[in-house]
């Protein structure tokens, strides 16, 4: 089964995948590492010639660069008899789950606009926090819309959100 987390840049969906603690589905992106982000961790993190030739799929763009995922990989987690989560857009979420039905669950985390620039700035700097935030209300809709569990983290407390992880894990 594959546990697809979404929602806006901020509300914490890299936090709850860490704290799922399940084995990651890991996409390829043509963004720039970021300062304590892991090659072949956290992304592959490719150049856009590179990226042109993957064999890849769900190919998706968010603020300018590129994210996919390789072919064979959605396959091979959905049919491997253990949970994987993965970080997708809410279009990506939508996608997976009509193709793959019952061995998805998509997961909104979502937090409100304060929180997330708050969060997006404390980690990343104002002026990215601005042009972030310019795509939070359709990035709630949307992940709103296509989740089958809404995951609320306005706190700075990660008790809940520990707490919705493990239940998302025991599914």
């Amino acid at each position: 089964m594959i546990i697809a987390i979404c929602g806006p840049s901020g509300a914490g969906k890299s936090t709850f995948q860490k704290l799922l603690g399940l084995p990651r589905i890991t996409t390829v992106t043509t963004r720039p590492i970021r300062p304590g982000e892991l090659q072949g961790v956290d992304y592959h993190f490719v150049d856009e010639v590179t990226f042109d030739n993957l064999n890849l799929t769900r190919i998706a763009s968010f603020a300018g660069h590129r994210y996919g995922v390789g072919v064979d990989v959605y396959e091979d987690a959905a049919g491997s008899g253990t949970l994987h989560s993965i970080i997708l857009t809410p279009d990506a979420c939508r996608q997976i789950n009509l193709d793959y039905g019952d061995k998805v669950l998509v997961v909104a985390v979502q937090a409100s606009r304060p929180v997330c620039a708050a969060r997006i700035r404390d980690a990343r700097g104002g002026h990215e926090a601005c042009k972030r935030m310019l795509d939070y209300a359709q990035m709630m809709q949307a992940s709103t819309d296509v989740a089958h569990l809404i995951v609320p983290n306005d706190s700075t407390d990660q008790d809940r959100l520990r707490v919705a992880a493990r239940v998302v894990a025991c599914v």
